[in-house]
């Protein structure tokens, strides 16, 4: 029996649509007559089973209609096309190479010193004198810096008794020692007609003398200076024969303007530093050599010796015979190559190596009133 179920079991998969009985139940049937059946007689899982016949239409009836198959699900709408990227940048142009920059014009070779002086890195005897003179208040140097034009810095004036405090083109107005250094330093009025006061044009305030040449500073004994401008080839009186010769002077002799020591120092740091009107360089010269001056003993130094507008006898004023003095000796404190300058001889160009450092060590020294009867 199990054979023959088995056989129609067979049967059956093989035309379902032929055979009436419902496969389950045979299965059924068969699992109750092995069980367990052996492995090789189980029937392997059969699909799902089919769904039943339909009973069958009465005559007449049109057939009906094949079942509508489910419509996919509609799809998604398609979404507009995203507008096309733009283009590129085109990238920019190359920068063009800047122009080369043009050339600097050669520097202006410096002027050939008339008499170029040697150099000399040796003790200097007349520099430690020139310090020492410099650093006393009892010396007729410190005196020599008084607020009115030619006398001397009064004892017990305090700094308002010197030519610091008060304005060089208005001696009656008061302005700060300091503000006086600092605008010398900085060469703040070189540009000054170093002649007012002369007669003729070349006294005017708003005039400068002419040079056929470079102008170098000239410092010395004022027979000296006179001597010298006449044998370069000056014509005229003082000043008049330096200026025909290229030669740069300091020739104050106006009342606007009234000469001091103050206008002094100021019109040697203008040389140092070369601007002095028409100087053309940093020249300077001497037409009495530094080394030649006598600082103790000298009948010239702290004597009514040479020009002076006021009476110098006594304390109360001081001639052009030790402002010479007084020069070198500034030159000396102010200037890095101090030793140089008492080795020239008359006539040799020599140039200032400004030492700013120099120059406000000797201005502490020169801010310290005068004191005491003055000692030579």
């Amino acid at each position: 029996v199990g054979l023959s179920l088995v056989s129609l079991l067979m049967a059956a998969e093989e035309t379902p649509a032929r055979f009436p009985f419902p496969l389950d139940a045979i299965g059924r049937r068969l699992e109750s007559l092995f069980d367990p059946l052996p492995p090789e007689l189980r029937i392997p899982p059969s699909s799902p089973p089919a769904p039943p016949l339909p009973p069958p239409r009465p005559p007449g009836l049109p057939p009906p209609s094949p079942p509508t198959p489910p419509q996919p699900p509609p799809a998604p709408p398609t979404p507009p096309p995203s507008p096309p990227p733009p283009p590129p940048r085109p990238p920019p142009p190359p920068r063009p190479p800047p122009p080369p920059l043009p050339s600097p014009p050669p520097s202006p070779l410096p002027p050939s010193p008339r008499n170029p002086p040697p150099r000399y890195r040796t003790p200097c005897e007349k520099c430690d004198q020139c310090q020492g003179l410099l650093a006393d208040p009892r010396f007729i140097f410190r005196r020599m810096w008084g607020s009115q034009a030619w006398r001397q810095w009064k004892i017990g004036t305090g700094l308002a008794g010197s030519c610091f405090e008060w304005q060089r083109d208005s001696p009656g107005t008061w302005q700060s020692a300091q503000a006086y250094f600092m605008d010398t330093l900085l060469g703040k009025h070189c540009q000054t007609n170093w002649y007012e006061g002369n007669g003729g044009d070349l006294g005017r305030q708003d005039h400068f003398p002419t040079f056929e040449g470079p102008a170098p500073a000239l410092l010395g004994f004022d027979e000296a200076i006179d001597h010298y401008c006449h044998a370069a080839g000056g014509h005229g009186g003082h000043a008049r024969a330096c200026i025909s010769a290229s030669l740069n002077i300091l020739s104050l002799y106006g009342t606007r303007l009234p000469y001091n020591i103050c206008r002094n120092f100021e019109w040697q740091v203008c040389a140092a530093k070369g601007l002095v009107p028409g100087q053309g360089g940093k020249g300077i010269i001497f037409s009495k050599a530094p080394k030649d001056l006598e600082f103790e003993g000298s009948p010239r130094l702290g004597q009514c010796s040479g020009y002076s507008q006021v009476d110098c006898v006594g304390e109360d004023g001081y001639a052009t015979d030790s402002i010479f003095f007084l020069e070198v000796c500034l030159f000396s404190a102010i200037c890095s190559n101090r030793q140089d300058l008492f080795r020239l001889r008359s006539g040799d160009e020599w140039e200032c190596d400004l030492d700013e450092g120099a120059y406000w060590d000797l201005i502490e020294k020169l801010r310290t009133p005068p004191v005491g009867a003055w000692q030579r």
